[in-house]
């Protein structure tokens, strides 16, 4: 009986391994402020979105304010010289949830190479910008959200 219970456990382990290295379909929300290097991301994850083109679609259906799985923030909460860019990335970390009015207190690298995206924490904005943060296809950038990689 012990036997079964732990190949069974081992069973439904095995897809819970895997799904760490899958790619998954994001969306990114990056505020930048016109004329700094300062920009702040936000990350979407849903899993009705399984594709490029899904992600596409969905943005194209919010800037006409029809959101069905992302709810962004809208341009309307940003202060004048802000704008905002929708991105649509694969990645294999996850993105804990977004919850309006969380600090931006945590920082990344970010680099997007044919849709790819690859993230690292830094310990500041300031660290990350003086270890070539803006250079090179990468960039730093400020977030609410734990990502689990």
């Amino acid at each position: 009986m012990k036997f079964s219970i732990c190949v069974m456990a081992a069973l439904l382990a095995v897809p819970a391994a895997y799904a760490g290295n899958k790619n998954s379909v994001w969306m990114l929300a990056t505020v930048s402020n016109q004329g700094t290097t300062h920009t702040r991301t936000l990350f979407f994850y849903d899993p009705a979105i399984r594709s490029i083109s899904d992600c596409k679609d969905e943005v194209m259906r919010g800037r006409l304010n029809q959101w069905r799985y992302y709810n962004p923030p809208s341009d309307r909460s940003f202060s004048a010289g802000e704008a905002m860019n929708f991105r649509c990335v694969e990645a294999t970390a996850t993105p804990a949830k977004w919850i309006r009015n969380t600090p931006f207190n945590l920082t990344y690298r970010m680099r997007i190479d044919n849709n790819a995206l690859t993230l690292a924490p830094e310990n500041t904005y300031a660290e990350c910008l003086s270890d070539g943060g803006n250079d090179n296809g990468s960039y730093c950038t400020s977030a609410s959200q734990r990502v689990s990689f």
